[in-house]
């Protein structure tokens, strides 16, 4: 079981992620049962029906993505006599991103226990069970039963502010992507000379790909090199990387997980609805995005709250998802006018 400094409250906030990572071995026993040892985990293999029924099995070594609240419980009664640790995170929340590469770590480290990871704004019910108000939340079982609850390194769901539903936020995309629809032309009515209405947005996709490749991928090199990183056999390396490192990187995935909805989008909106108007949405966009990358590397020692990313954030969701939004609303308009 993870252990915590002798004395501190384990809701406490001075609670740290060194703490975290020292783990207990056969001192376990005093904490599992007063008249049962503790004898290491007896992997139990789960019965046929059980493994119907849950969307992945939890493979050594791996953290496993809750995908609905009934597998929890699915879990905790069919694993036996092994430890189960339970992360309660949140996307939204720095302290959850800071957490996350070390549970993985512990989850190689730990082949024998089972890393379970649960986001609350996904799964609601299992924040309720447990009256989790803050995030990263971690829970130990022995068994199938609760025995430590804690709060570690935390962001409060009052501080953050949690987003917004996710059928409010489609709701909220849908109207921004009706008023461009209407701006737009005529559904149905495509233009007559592609690269005329159009060259606006291919300048902007080809500075995205540019510019990625220069400073996002570059900047992960970079700040390997700064920390002689390229020196080191992957023996040598530590353990966790710098925060430096981990920023450049998450920065450089980022930009890969926005590139596919935001060039279908831009080449969708603009084919489909107003080419002009998507050459602007996507420079807008890809400015933001741009301020966005260099923000998150620089960074370091700063909450994502602190390094005020929202600023960049709120504004690129509704552009993305307002030009995508656009191109549903003009193709069920062409639809209904068949």
């Amino acid at each position: 079981m993870f252990k915590f400094p002798a004395g501190a409250d384990a809701q406490s906030p001075q609670t740290s992620a060194a703490d975290f990572e020292t783990v207990v071995d056969s001192k376990l026993c005093a904490e599992v049962s007063a008249d049962e040892a503790y004898a290491g985990s007896e992997i139990r293999p789960l019965d046929a029906s059980t493994a119907a029924r849950l969307s992945s099995i939890p493979y050594p070594g791996l953290v496993l993505q809750l995908q609905a609240e009934e597998e929890l419980d699915l879990l905790l009664s069919a694993l036996g006599r092994r430890w189960v640790v339970l992360e309660l995170g949140a996307a939204w929340s720095a302290a959850s991103a800071a957490m996350r590469a070390e549970f993985e770590v512990l989850a190689k480290a730990y082949p024998t226990w089972v890393f379970l990871r649960a986001d609350v704004n996904q799964l609601p019910g299992v924040a309720r069970r447990w009256a989790a108000t803050r995030v990263p939340c971690y829970i130990f079982f022995w068994k199938g039963v609760e025995l430590k609850h804690a709060a570690i390194y935390f962001d409060t769901f009052a501080a953050m502010g949690a987003p917004p539903p996710a059928n409010a936020l489609l709701g909220a995309y849908t109207g921004v992507g009706a008023i461009l629809s209407f701006f737009g032309r005529t559904p149905g009515q495509l233009p007559e000379d592609v690269l005329a209405e159009m060259w606006s947005i291919f300048l902007v996709l080809g500075l995205w790909s540019a510019t990625y490749s220069v400073y996002d991928v570059m900047g992960v090199g970079v700040a390997k090199q700064k920390h002689d990183m390229h020196k080191m056999s992957m023996k040598d390396r530590p353990t966790t990387d710098p925060e430096e490192v981990k920023l450049a990187d998450r920065a450089q995935m980022n930009q890969v997980e926005q590139v596919t909805p935001f060039f279908a989008g831009a080449l969708m909106f603009g084919f489909l609805v107003n080419g002009k108007v998507g050459g602007i949405l996507s420079l807008i966009y890809f400015t933001l995005r741009r301020l966005y990358c260099s923000t998150y590397r620089a960074s370091v020692g700063k909450s994502l709250e602190g390094a005020g990313l929202i600023k960049y954030t709120v504004p690129c969701y509704f552009i993305l998802n307002g030009m995508n939004m656009a191109v549903v609303v003009h193709m069920a308009r062409y639809a209904l006018g068949q």
